[in-house]
C-alpha cells in the first residue's frame, strides 16, 4: 500500500488522506466503546459545539464545524433518536429551532470529556514520536486552500497563470531575500538597510503596517513587491523591494505585482504613493510610468543608489 502511494505521487493526496481518516475513525469508534460511551465519531463535532454554546441552530453549527446544513441536520436527527439532544423554538425567530443537549446528552458529554483528555495525551505522544506535526500541517493546508483552492492552483499550472499571494515567512523568506539580492547586486552594492529588511521583512515591513506580495508561476516564487508604511508624512506608502526573476521576465509579472500593490494600498486608504529608483533601471522606470508614477525632485533618499524619486497621487 505504501509503495502504491509512493509511486502514485501527490495526485493521490485525497485518497491517502481518506485512508488515514478511515484508520482514525475506526479507532475512534473502538475508543468510545473502550470507555462505554455509546456515540458515533461523526457526532462529536456537533455535541462539542452544543456543549460549548449551550444551544445553536443547525445553520450555526454547520458554519462552526465546516459541514453542510443537510449533513448537520441528519446528525441532529440521529442524536435526537438517541435522546442526546432536544429542540426548542428560537425566541427571536420562530421559523428556526435551537438545538441543545438533553439531560442524557449532558451526562454523555461528561463521560466524553474523560475520553477526550486521554485521546489528547495519546495524540501528543504520537506527535512527539513524529518528525512532522500533522495537526499544524493540516491547519496550514486549510488556510492555504481557503486562499486558493486546489482546483484553481491546478488551473493556474495548466494555463501557466501567474498568481499573486501574500507573503508567508515560512514559505517565502528565502525566495524574498534571494530575488532582491539578485537584482541589487547586479548593478549596485547591497547596503546595510537592504540586509536589515531582507533578513527581517515581517518586523520591518508587515508589523509596521505594510505588506509584501509574492508572485508564483508554475509552482515557483518568481517575483515580489513590497509596500512600506511611509516615513514621509507627505505620502501614505512607499513601494520598495521590487524584483522579478530574469528567467520569467516578459510574462507581465511586474505589471501584475504593481497592479496588486496599488489595489491593496487603495483598499487600505493609501492614495499617495512614492518610490525610489535609479536611472539604470529603465525597464522598471517604464513600468512605474505606465502605472501613473511621475518624477519629482530628489530629496532625502533612503539608499545610496537612489537618483530618481517618483510619486503617484490618486
Amino acid at each position: 500500500m505504501d509503495d502504491f502511494f509512493e509511486s502514485a505521487g501527490k495526485v493521490a493526496t485525497g485518497s491517502r488522506l481518506r485512508l488515514l481518516t478511515d484508520m482514525i475513525t475506526r479507532d475512534n469508534q473502538q475508543i468510545y466503546s473502550l470507555y462505554n460511551v455509546d456515540i458515533q465519531p461523526k457526532w462529536y463535532p456537533v455535541i462539542a459545539v452544543l456543549a460549548e454554546n449551550g444551544s445553536s441552530t443547525i445553520t450555526e453549527i454547520a458554519k462552526i464545524i465546516g459541514q453542510t446544513h443537510p449533513s448537520v441536520s441528519y446528525i441532529v436527527k440521529e442524536l435526537g433518536t438517541h435522546k442526546l439532544v432536544k429542540e426548542a423554538n428560537d425566541v427571536t425567530d420562530k421559523r428556526q429551532n435551537r438545538v441543545m443537549l438533553s439531560d442524557q446528552g449532558e451526562k454523555t458529554w461528561k463521560k466524553m470529556k474523560v475520553v477526550l483528555a486521554d485521546v489528547e495525551m495519546a495524540v501528543d505522544e504520537l506527535n512527539r514520536q513524529s518528525q512532522f506535526n500533522l495537526w499544524g500541517a493540516i491547519s496550514e493546508w486549510e488556510q492555504l486552500l481557503r486562499k486558493q483552492s486546489l482546483l484553481d492552483r491546478v488551473r493556474s499550472v495548466k494555463e501557466g497563470k501567474v498568481i499573486i499571494v501574500d507573503y508567508d515567512d515560512a514559505r517565502h523568506h528565502n525566495a524574498y531575500r534571494a530575488l532582491n539580492e539578485q537584482w541589487i547586486s547586479q548593478l549596485f552594492e547591497i547596503e546595510d538597510a537592504d540586509r536589515d529588511v531582507l533578513e527581517f521583512p515581517v518586523e520591518r515591513i508587515i508589523n509596521k503596517g505594510g505588506f509584501i506580495l509574492m508572485a508564483e508561476y508554475m509552482g515557483e516564487v518568481v517575483g515580489t513587491f513590497s509596500i512600506v508604511k511611509s516615513y514621509n508624512k507627505n505620502y501614505d506608502y512607499e513601494l520598495a523591494k521590487f524584483a522579478v526573476n530574469p528567467t520569467v521576465q516578459g510574462k507581465g509579472i511586474g505589471s501584475k505585482l504593481m497592479d496588486a500593490c496599488i489595489e491593496r494600498a487603495h483598499a487600505l486608504g493609501g492614495t499617495r504613493l512614492f518610490l525610489e529608483t535609479n536611472h539604470n533601471l529603465q525597464a522598471a522606470i517604464h513600468l512605474y510610468e505606465k502605472f501613473g508614477f511621475k518624477r519629482i525632485p530628489l530629496s532625502h533618499p533612503g539608499h545610496i543608489r537612489t537618483d530618481i524619486l517618483m510619486e503617484r497621487i490618486g
